[in-house]
């Protein structure tokens, strides 16, 4: 299994006691860590987990009525059903996605079974990037190919593993956080944690921590083996985004798009384009024919086929250096567009074109920060530059080392390129100065007490926002996430420096449920748990100038006990534009001079808002959570 030699593993393995007679014990859940995404196995009911998504292995038309399949899709209800039967048929290799209805997720991933270990691989990949397009945190799969399929159990756990190191080794900046592998049977079980065990038996010379266990007929030991780094690619930071640039053939990169430097008529038979359209198939040379002619700078889009990505970015090769960087610009907008988190770009301009490589790489550069430093709220983590040529790929790592060099002096590690084309270190965001100490912890969850300074300041200006209804504070949670604080300060930061005079924070309301606050403390503001309840000003994240819309039924749900939950959190403004229900972005601040330049937010009133929207994740920081009653 490559995943054991480019992966660092805390892995937890099962000890059974030994001598005597063993009563029967529930088995251990078993956890090992890819990449820094916790993997965890278990014994049990998949329909009983509570994640953002559970994967389905099902059939073609996504209505099999045996095993784990029919389980998941009884325990959803007929919502779900329906919204299968409007998906139709699919593909052998199909996967889609709907509600998760009666469940206790957001989504179910459909994926149409895999009857081969290669299959199984591919499958998990494409899922685990549908995944991140979804901004999934936690995802929870079945025993993949080990019913229907027969594939012995030992087979599929690796092809399962193999999967996810592919997706990891080119998707570092992946959203997922946990993947939970889900068995029903202890025979596939005891396979599957025999994989776990061997994984450590083979790196059995590292010191053993005891730790203790949830269960006391079990111990637990962890084991941590350094089992190598992952491969060193020159990276730089623009503006917040990865730029990572590889060496080899693009049609094997795991991305969200692929971009595909073409001609007019979009089939070019050579090179990197020739390449892409082979791999891809006759589906995606069939969507190009049907799309025709395009002009000198024209981009369409077209389905992924083959490839490992949802898309593919058709741009007709730019001729000149100014082409190079308005190319690049008009593919950023089209992957913001869609929803993409990673593109993966050919050396543009480095072929037929002949433009030296050192300024192809620079135009290119020019477009990704002319798109970025006006699109703050892009949904891009991770742009790859992947070079076929050796010689190409090397003279672009000279200009990315140049760019290292001017922020560190070393040919070696990560730096940040601004307008001036110098590169400086991002330093990390300090944390408030009362957040209580976390002790390295990345997360912590504090409960104010009761009379304290900080506790009498919310709660006092909570229940004077909540005008004339009269209200009983439970408790007060401080949320001290420091991933989220960090995305947030780099943000607000970027909108400061745009709008150095203006008021760019507020501290505002939002009215939620039980069950979507302990996701929000967790993963923040994420958009896919919003929208059920307003939309009128947009498709984004909504909060109150005043608690008392928030403590509204329809937006804070009581719970059986009659708690309800308001977070009060900071929330980037900056410009604003006036709401519409369609909304998905907020409006231009000029559209005459710049359409890509956007407002920060959308609101029920510009001259006098109580209501605002923002349309990005990280524009607005949970700080405190509110349980009170009316």
């Amino acid at each position: 299994m490559d995943f054991i030699r480019n992966r660092l593993f805390i892995c937890f393995r099962r000890k059974r006691r030994s001598g005597g007679h063993q009563q029967p014990m529930k088995e251990p859940t078993i956890t090992l860590q890819i990449g820094g995404v916790t993997v965890i196995l278990k014994n049990g009911d998949i329909t009983k987990e509570s994640v953002d998504a559970i994967v389905n292995t099902t059939n073609k038309t996504l209505d099999l009525q045996s095993g784990v399949s029919e389980a998941i899709l009884k325990a959803a209800g007929s919502s779900v059903k329906d919204e299968c039967k409007k998906l139709g048929s699919q593909a052998n290799d199909g996967i889609v996605v709907t509600g998760g209805g009666q469940l206790q997720c957001l989504y179910i991933v459909h994926m149409v079974g895999p009857t081969t270990a290669p299959l199984i691989t591919a499958a998990v990949e494409k899922t685990l990037r549908i995944c991140d397009h979804r901004n999934i945190a936690t995802v929870a799969f079945p025993a993949i190919g080990t019913g229907k399929a027969g594939i012995d159990p030992q087979v599929a756990i690796k092809a399962i593993f193999d999967g996810m190191d592919n997706y990891f080794l080119t998707n570092m900046a992946s959203n997922l956080k946990i993947i939970t592998i889900v068995t029903f049977d202890t025979t596939v079980y005891d396979s599957f944690a025999a994989v776990f065990d061997e994984c450590l038996q083979t790196y059995s010379g590292s010191s053993m921590v005891s730790v203790q266990s949830n269960s006391s007929n079990q111990s637990i030991s962890p084991l941590v083996y350094p089992l190598g780094t992952l491969p060193f690619y020159p990276t730089v930071q623009i503006d917040g985004i990865t730029v990572m640039l590889k060496q080899g053939d693009i049609t094997k990169v795991g991305v969200d798009a692929i971009v595909n430097s073409t001609n007019k008529t979009m089939d070019m038979n050579y090179g990197a384009s020739g390449a892409i359209l082979e791999a891809a198939g006759s589906s995606v040379k069939n969507e190009c024919k049907m799309l025709g002619s395009q002009p000198h700078d024209g981009v369409v889009v077209t389905g992924g086929g083959r490839l490992q990505c949802l898309y593919i970015m058709h741009m007709v090769g730019p001729k000149t250096v100014p082409f190079i960087t308005a190319a690049v610009e008009k593919i950023l907008e089209k992957c913001d567009q869609l929803n993409i988190a990673t593109v993966a770009f050919p050396a543009i301009g480095t072929g037929n074109a002949g433009i030296d490589p050192r300024v192809a790489i620079n135009a290119i550069f020019d477009g990704m920060e002319n798109y970025l430093q006006t699109n703050t709220a892009s949904n891009l983590k991770t742009i790859t530059i992947v070079a076929f040529d050796t010689n190409v790929h090397d003279c672009f790592a000279t200009v990315f080392d140049e760019c290292l060099e001017m922020s560190s002096g070393s040919s070696m590690g990560t730096g940040a390129r601004n307008s001036t084309n110098q590169i400086s270190t991002i330093s990390l965001q300090d944390l408030p100065q009362n957040w209580t100490p976390m002790n390295d912890q990345e997360y912590l969850d504090f409960t104010l007490q009761v009379g304290s300074a900080e506790y009498n300041k919310v709660a006092d200006d909570f229940k004077t926002s909540c005008q004339n209804i009269v209200v009983k504070v439970i408790q007060i949670e401080r949320i001290q996430n420091c991933k989220l604080w960090q995305s947030y300060s780099v943000r607000k930061e970027t909108v400061d420096r745009k709008y150095p005079n203006g008021e760019n924070e507020k501290i505002l309301y939002h009215g939620t449920s039980r069950k979507t606050a302990d996701k929000v403390k967790k993963l923040g503001f994420n958009r896919s748990f919003f929208g059920k309840n307003a939309a009128r000003y947009g498709n984004g994240t909504y909060f109150a100038k005043n608690a008392k819309y928030s403590c509204d039924d329809k937006y804070s749900r009581p719970s059986n006990q009659g708690y309800k939950y308001i977070f009060r959190a900071r929330v980037i403004t900056g410009k604003m534009c006036l709401g519409k229900p369609s909304m998905k972005e907020p409006s231009p601040v000029d559209a005459y001079k710049d359409r890509t330049n956007l407002c920060d937010c959308a609101v029920d009133n510009t001259s006098n808002p109580s209501v605002f929207v923002i349309f990005c994740d990280d524009g607005a920081y949970p700080e405190y959570l509110i349980t009170f009653k009316k």
